[in-house]
């Protein structure tokens, strides 16, 4: 086997010992609990995590199966060895922001070793922490495979405490050297880098989403920022999504997708603002947004526009609009606010619609110009709701920009 840290079968590797079940004899009876275990290796190996005192060297961890980033997530998308990523650090720390692709496999924090220790004093402790993650871990890896990555905060005791436990157990495994702020320092480089930027521009109901849908099917490099941060950027925006990830989260969610660019390509992404709901867009996507090298702007008709909404969002029911609606009050002021809310308990969906999109129309033009070059800006005609129609005019326009984009990137020697 070579010895490269690709290699899932590099020298040096921690070799699996006999595994056999043993009952903690300190275990409390009403538990019945019983523990996959190693012996002694396998506990010291696990100790730093459970709070036992000694702990382990990290020097018993082999230096060419701690990964530098790169490596680390290049060894995530290899299919054919169909590695599992643990994450494991708190659900607190995995919720504020992960590796997209990571399953949660958290160790006992401080509070929980210590409610253990009082409860059942240091050995059981480790006793029980370590069947749950072995079980857990077992359960999410193909049983041919048993391939895992491990990453925690640091990358010191907690990730490599498991992947010693885990190899000890016969898994084949690697961890993060730099740990979870090693991995957000290459996320920040990623949206920081070079990319040929189309923007997605219109008004509400240009169909804007529909329409990168269709680029990507067929073909072109788009990054569905809705999508990832389970929201539309309105008022209504919520509607039909599941809870929005973290502003930090969405950002890994973006460089993941990101880094995946051809950079002398354009990557189509919608005409956002600097919050999609809760999410606040990272400093680097926003100015690749206002500094793309082409804005296409979707000019559509009102009354189709008034169409698409209400197809849209009519279906989620007066009681789901309302909530979306009362969050105009800011906006709007008070007095409009409730006349809207009152047409919608009449039923007057329609009318609420129409109103909606010129409050936003009012605000579109500044959005849209604001420190941006106006000869980047080019308005692409839509007199239907054809989306495959509307996906060849954006290629058709972005072709045709194709050459002065090009000329203007070898003016300034860089993307601006």
């Amino acid at each position: 086997a070579g010895t490269s840290p690709l290699c899932w079968s590099g020298a040096g590797a921690p070799q699996p010992r006999s595994r056999h079940l043993a009952t903690s004899s300190r275990a409390p009876a009403h538990t019945g609990r019983r523990c996959i275990a190693t012996g002694a290796a396998m506990i010291e190996a696990y100790a730093p995590v459970c709070g036992a005192p000694g702990g382990v060297e990290l020097s018993k961890w082999p230096s060419a199966r701690r990964l530098p980033v790169d490596e680390f997530l290049r060894l995530q998308c290899d299919a054919s060895a169909m590695p599992v990523l643990f994450d494991v650090r708190s659900p607190r720390e995995f919720l504020q922001g992960h590796i997209p692709g990571a399953i949660n496999l958290p160790s006992p924090d401080r509070a929980e070793v210590s409610a253990g220790r009082r409860q059942w004093g240091h050995g059981d402790v480790s006793d029980f922490a370590l069947p749950v993650l072995l079980q857990r871990a077992q359960d999410l890896c193909p049983l041919e495979m048993r391939r895992a990555l491990v990453y925690c905060e640091s990358g010191d005791h907690r990730s490599q405490s498991v992947a010693a436990f885990l190899s000890q157990c016969g898994f084949d495994v690697r961890t993060l050297g730099p740990g979870y702020p090693g991995y957000r320092r290459w996320a920040v480089a990623q949206l920081a880098r070079p990319q040929k930027v189309c923007s997605i521009a219109g008004v509400r109901g240009s169909g804007k989403t529909a329409i990168l849908r269709e680029l990507r099917l067929r073909g072109q490099q788009v990054v569905d920022l809705e999508a990832l941060a389970c929201h539309k950027g309105s008022v209504f925006g919520h509607l039909g999504r599941s809870a929005q990830p973290t502003s930090e989260h969405f950002s890994n969610l973006v460089a993941a997708q990101w880094a995946k660019l051809d950079a002398d390509q354009f990557v189509f992404l919608e005409d956002e603002g600097a919050r999609m709901g809760d999410v606040a867009l990272p400093q680097q996507l926003y100015a690749h947004i206002r500094r793309a090298q082409l804005v296409l702007h979707l000019v559509v008709p009102f009354e189709l526009r008034v169409q698409r909404v209400l197809e849209t969002y009519g279906r989620y029911g007066v009681e789901a609009l309302n909530g979306a609606v009362s969050n105009f009050r800011a906006r709007m002021g008070d007095q409009r606010t409730s006349a809207l809310l009152e047409r919608l308990a009449q039923g007057d969906v329609l009318s609420v619609c129409e109103e909606v999109l010129r409050i936003y129309d009012c605000e579109h033009g500044h959005h849209l110009r604001e420190g941006r070059c106006g000869s980047r800006i080019v308005d692409v005609d839509l007199r239907k709701l054809d989306t495959s129609a509307a996906a060849a005019a954006v290629l058709k326009a972005s072709a045709a920009s194709e050459r002065e984009v090009r000329k203007e990137m070898a003016a300034v020697g860089a993307w601006t």
